[in-house]
């Protein structure tokens, strides 16, 4: 526990038994479970988790909760809560200043509540019937617009906030046709902005592609086909590269073993894919980068019960997943099939 305030972290939701674990970036062991959610009684399945950008805090979002917490950073212990109400809310977003937080509530009916990360009060709600299946959210370098995805079909939310009536258009990221919400045609999933903010990345899991956008006129620059059901986005910054995990995808180094799924490392300047990741994964899904120690974490869901058997029993329903951390100047993994708890899902980095 020395030094344990100012460590480099990464935190990792397990969403099957209400735990955040707190991996050390240096040493890459898991150095704390967190337990989170508000009903001690009910597993409240944590989704999405994200560090404030000053590094001070981190919040937690809740697939089967009604409530969005704020954790400190330094500690790891709860500072405050709010009621956002039920809904089943996946994805936060926070805006340059740290101050606000989006988050999305995936339902036909979906919706963004915006929180006053400060007080931690709702500051607003928007799109009440609006928007349909909103699910990934990225911000503009100002925060004045935000772009969220709808699940299902071949759309994207571009939104304008504002507290009196906040503008909602819808983008298709299908060449020549509308934007509909019919799902399988593209199915929209994660949205990251590019560093430079120049364009941004959307998963597509329907399609098998990532689909990048000209973020000056909202038009597609190109679409990528990748692995079996792309999910999550991170990149390096330092390299200039953007990785995309592919669940379902085939290995091809390990087809006679219980591996599932690829990670896709896409040039984001010449778009092209550069290298495609076939390590030991079972369902990957988080990933994170963190240029300063040259590292890539995997978390893989290992949820599919035909998966690798976990180690060590859990305390609560399901199988544990594990994480792998890849040097990314070597690209072979340093850390191979860290267990976790059960389902591990997202990630974020202190």
């Amino acid at each position: 526990q020395q030094n344990y305030a100012n460590r480099k972290k990464a935190y990792i939701c397990n969403q099957g038994c209400d735990l955040v674990s707190v991996v050390d970036v240096e040493t890459n062991l898991v150095i704390r479970y967190v337990k989170v959610g508000h009903d001690p009684n009910a597993i409240e399945l944590p989704h999405g988790v994200k560090t404030s950008k000053d590094g001070k805090y981190w919040y937690v979002c809740f697939n089967a909760g009604n409530y969005f917490q704020k954790y400190d950073a330094q500690t790891d212990s709860l500072i405050s809560e709010t009621n956002i109400g039920p809904g089943n809310w996946n994805v936060i977003g926070i805006s340059p200043d740290d101050n606000t937080g989006y988050v999305s509530n995936l339902t036909s009916n979906g919706k963004l509540v915006v929180v006053n990360l400060q007080t931690m009060q709702i500051q607003n709600t928007i799109g009440s019937g609006l928007l349909n299946s909103p699910h990934g959210i990225a911000l503009t370098k100002t925060g004045d617009t935000i772009y969220v995805s709808a699940q299902y079909g071949n759309t994207i939310y571009r939104i304008v906030p504002s507290i009196v009536n906040p503008q909602i258009d819808k983008i298709s990221v299908e060449k020549g046709k509308v934007p509909v919400t019919t799902p399988q045609l593209k199915d929209p999933h994660e949205i990251l902005m590019s560093p430079d903010f120049s364009k941004y990345f959307i998963t597509c899991e329907a399609s098998d592609e990532v689909v990048v956008m000209d973020a000056k006129v909202d038009t597609i620059l190109k679409t990528i086909p990748v692995g079996i059901y792309p999910k999550a986005l991170a990149y390096s910054k330092n390299r200039n590269l953007l990785f995309v995990t592919c669940q379902e995808d085939n290995s091809l180094l390990y087809p006679t073993l219980k591996v599932i799924g690829t990670v896709y490392v896409i040039d984001m300047n010449t778009l092209n894919v550069v290298k495609i990741l076939d390590e030991k994964f079972y369902q990957p899904h988080g990933i994170a980068v963190d240029d300063r120690t040259n590292k890539l974490y995997v978390v893989s869901r290992n949820s599919n019960p035909n998966g690798p058997a976990p180690h060590h029993a859990s305390g609560c329903d399901g199988r544990n997943g594990f994480f792998h951390v890849i040097d990314l100047n070597t690209w072979k993994a340093i850390k191979r099939n860290s267990e976790l708890s059960t389902d591990p899902y997202n990630i974020d980095i202190r």
